[in-house]
């Protein structure tokens, strides 16, 4: 009889911790979730004009583009559209494009200098804006 006395008792104390480790993550989901939903409504989406020609422009671009600040960026080579995603109040949108622009890729906003557009590959070479 004490036996099965003991077992209902350890099987009630199990049931109740389960009962608080699910009460506790649930309230560390929503804390996780409402710092989340904090941090993304300080992002600001983007989109502008770089002008590349290739793959090989596509992962230079979006690796000048990708500094600290920088959640998500995509060049799209046909439309050459750059979308960014980033916190403006970690890095700003000049920034941005003068990155591009140092990486030899001129923007709607900035032109790269002559000396770094020359010295990309010939494939690279787009042709550019007067």
């Amino acid at each position: 009889m004490k036996t099965i006395k003991f077992i209902l008792i350890i099987i009630a104390f199990s049931f109740i911790s389960i009962e608080v480790n699910a009460k506790i993550c649930q309230s560390n989901l929503n804390s996780n979730y409402s710092q989340r939903k904090q941090k993304n409504d300080k992002l600001k989406t983007e989109s502008f004009k770089v002008y590349g020609s290739c793959e090989m422009c596509k992962s230079r671009i979006e690796k000048a583009a990708k500094v600290k600040g920088v959640s998500s960026v995509v060049w799209d080579i046909k439309t050459q559209i750059l979308k960014i995603t980033f916190d403006p109040n970690v890095v700003t949108l000049d920034k941005i494009h003068s990155n591009i622009a140092r990486a030899g890729h001129d923007t709607d906003k900035m032109k790269a200098s002559d000396k770094v557009y020359n010295a990309l590959p010939k494939c690279c070479q787009y042709v550019r804006a007067k």
